[in-house]
């Protein structure tokens, strides 16, 4: 009977019917008794509760669409304009810098100069050694010439100028020239022998606290009509070095031209 009110009345119709027929029920025991009993509610309840629907779950609604775009913000308001830096010239000897001379940078406005200034001179260098003397034991080298003729007769000069000065001058047993007897042994005597040891001119050497002067071979190089007549110091009067350096005087002994040259060594 059930299935043909379906037909008829749809799901809808036999829900409404179906809860219209318990009220009826419900009504009638209730206006009998004045209350539904126990027994009745679950009635009830079991009759509600076998027309509840059963069926799938619906499909997920679409997605809503995208909202609009937003209005564009309007420009933003132009900031002022910055202020303007004053610079100044400060001279080389003015108060500001402390004397030193620079420039004085001022924001317009502002009441707070600045200033930039030339940097402090350093303290002397001593680009060679300290107290830029020669050390103990190192050594310098260099060259000499000289070129003249049996005009020069006070003599020619050969200057040696030491690039590094030495602590103390050298007296007359302390500088040798190739030509001496003891070039390459000073005292002669003893195992030990300390001496201008060369080689030779290509290689020049001295020991410690000595200067020694080479001689080159050849048509320009071993004096020729010439001989040394001393190796003194800048005063020309005593023999020696000078802690700068010293100078070769020679005599001039025949006609024509008269020349020589070499290289020296000193040690510290």
């Amino acid at each position: 009977m059930l299935r043909r009110i379906r037909r008829k009345l749809g799901t809808a119709g036999i829900v409404v019917s179906i809860v219209a027929l318990i009220a009826a029920l419900a009504g009638g025991a209730y206006a009998a008794t004045g209350a539904l009993t126990a027994k009745q509610k679950k009635e009830v309840k079991a009759i509600a509760k076998s027309f509840q629907g059963s069926g799938p779950a619906g499909l997920p609604g679409a997605a809503g669409a995208n909202g609009k775009e937003g209005v564009k913000g309007e420009h933003g308001v132009d900031g002022e304009n910055g202020a303007d830096v004053d610079v100044f010239e400060v001279p080389i000897g003015e108060p500001g810098c402390e004397g030193r001379g620079g420039v004085e940078v001022e924001v317009e406005g502002s009441n707070l100069p600045a200033e930039v200034c030339s940097g402090k001179n350093g303290a002397q260098g001593e680009p060679w050694t300290p107290s830029n003397t020669l050390p103990v034991n190192a050594t310098e080298t260099g060259v000499w010439a000289f070129n003249g003729s049996d005009a020069d007769s006070s003599g020619i000069l050969a200057p040696i100028s030491f690039t590094i000065k030495l602590a103390a001058a050298l007296n007359d047993e302390k500088v040798h020239f190739q030509t001496d007897s003891n070039f390459k042994d000073f005292d002669g005597a003893g195992g030990a022998e300390i001496g201008c040891k060369g080689p030779n001119v290509d290689k020049p050497s001295a020991p410690s606290g000595n200067l020694c002067i080479y001689f080159n071979a050849g048509s320009f190089g071993e004096p020729v009509n010439a001989t040394l007549k001393g190796i003194y110091k800048n005063d020309l009067d005593n023999i020696g070095a000078n802690i700068t350096g010293a100078v070769l005087n020679w005599a001039v002994t025949a006609p024509g031209v008269a020349q020589g040259a070499g290289t020296w060594a000193v040690t510290g």
